[in-house]
This record gives structure tokens, C-alpha cells and sequence, in this order.
């Protein structure tokens, strides 16, 4: 089942001297911090939201937000009216946003999806596994010797290429009596073969050097990747998109994942 696309961000970032921009302190000066208050919270809620949006187009969102907020419904409209007349919000229809949120948070969007096309690209087997990816040798490509069966050798579920010597290297019959690197040898197979197979193991153990505060956690984080790796691989693709360097937060995104 295709992963669902995610269309709002876990936090945003903001100024450290917010508090004293000029229509913020208007803001404060006006409503003092219950006022400074309701705006970050809103920012928060806007976060959170889908597309980065709410909806305040009739009195019972605004009696939900007041109430969510801490805040009489009066109020808060009182609040936003003096929000949006500083244009730190737009309201068009009863739909909230706010511009400079949106501009803060395009590069997690941008990011989301240059990584969703580059999975998307990636082709798939039936039980929605992706595929191993084939890495040719320069200067040697199948098609230019479509008779000799030494181009690809497949062994133990990993796929290596041999380089150009292995086009006159006559063809090795594979025996139970042959060791590996002697019968690597005879193919021509370069020194270090690259694996494009990943296994479940060396997804966790990527994840464990990942995360500075792995130590100790390591038999949770295996046990994670073992018992759902597709859930386990999708956790810590979110945790290293928002630039998290904690195994705990890994462990928190992949709990959320198992409930749904």
C-alpha cells in the first residue's frame, strides 16, 4: 500500500527576536502576551494543519479554536483582526494562512517531494519490495556482448558486474569444490563488488550510526527493522528529513506508524 502523502510539518522555525518585530510588539502592546500567545499558538495549529491552512468560516471553528487556545471566542476574534490588519495573516473566506509560514516551511515540501518522485521512480516486485538496482561498469554494457554470460553473475542475492577483462575470460563452470574468490577471479569480478541489495540488518545498522544517542537502543532499533522494515525504513527517512538526530524521535515516529 502506497505511503500516504503527508501534507503539514512536525514544527516550524522562527526568529529569535520575534517577540520584538514591530508589528509583533504592535500586537503585544494591544493584547499583551495573551496576544503574543494566541499568534504563536496559531502558528502551531497552521503547522499542523493540512496545506498549512484552517478554517474560521463559522462560530462554532471559532468556539473550537478559542477553546483549544484558553481563550474567550471574542476575544480571539478581536486577536485575529489585528493579526490580519498587520498582514501576519491573510484571511480570504473564512480560510486562515500565513505567508511567511508557507515560505518557511517550502523547503520540507520541496524536499518531501523530490524524495516521493525518487521512490516513486524506483520500480517495485508484487509484494511492493523495491528492486535491486543494476550498476553497469562504464565502457561495458550487456547489449555489446549479448554472448557471453559472464557480464552478470548473480550469487547469494547480490548482483555484481565484471569489468571489461571478463570479455575474453572463458566461462567457469561453478562447483560445489570452487571457492568464492577463486571463482571471482576467474570471472574477471573487480576486487570490491558493490552490493545492491540491502537487507533488513544493514538498514538498522545504518540507522543506529545515524543517531548519536543510539548506544543502548540498538537491540529496540534491530527489533524494529526485523518486525516491520517497511514501517522502520519510513520512520527513519522522516527523522532524517527533519533533520533529527535522536533514536528516541526515530522510536516515536515508527510507534505512531504501527497504530495507524
Amino acid at each position: 500500500m502506497p505511503r500516504p502523502k503527508k501534507n503539514n510539518a512536525d514544527y516550524f522555525s522562527h526568529d529569535n527576536s520575534m517577540r520584538n518585530h514591530r508589528k509583533i510588539r504592535a500586537l503585544r502592546t494591544e493584547f499583551g502576551l495573551e496576544g503574543f500567545a494566541a499568534y504563536v499558538m496559531l502558528l502551531e495549529t497552521l503547522t499542523e494543519a493540512d496545506n498549512f491552512q484552517v478554517e474560521l468560516s463559522k462560530e462554532l471553528d471559532w468556539k473550537l479554536l478559542a477553546g483549544d487556545f484558553g481563550i474567550d471566542s471574542d476575544k480571539l476574534k478581536e486577536i485575529f483582526k489585528l493579526i490580519e490588519e498587520l498582514e501576519l495573516i491573510t484571511n480570504k473566506g473564512g480560510i486562515i494562512s500565513c505567508e511567511s509560514l508557507n515560505e518557511r516551511l517550502q523547503p520540507v515540501i520541496d524536499k518531501r517531494l523530490n524524495n516521493r518522485k525518487d521512490t516513486e521512480s524506483k520500480e517495485r516486485d508484487d509484494n511492493g519490495r523495491f528492486l535491486p538496482q543494476i550498476y553497469h561498469t562504464p565502457g561495458v554494457s550487456v547489449a555489446e556482448t549479448p554472448q557471453s554470460k559472464v557480464n552478470e553473475t548473480k550469487v547469494k542475492k547480490d548482483i555484481y558486474i565484471a569489468d571489461k577483462s571478463a570479455i575474453d575470460k572463458p566461462v567457469v563452470k561453478e562447483t560445489t569444490n570452487t571457492g568464492m574468490t577463486d571463482l571471482y577471479k576467474s570471472f574477471g569480478l573487480p576486487a570490491k563488488q558493490k552490493r545492491t541489495v540491502s537487507l533488513w540488518q544493514d538498514e538498522a545498522h545504518n540507522c543506529i550510526q545515524y543517531f548519536p544517542d543510539a548506544k543502548g537502543s540498538e537491540g529496540s532499533v534491530f527489533r524494529c527493522f526485523k518486525e516491520n522494515n517497511q514501517k522502520a525504513k519510513i520512520a527513519f527517512s522522516d527523522t532524517k528529513e527533519l533533520d533529527k538526530h535522536s533514536v528516541k524521535y526515530f522510536f516515536k515516529v515508527y510507534n505512531e506508524l504501527i497504530k495507524k
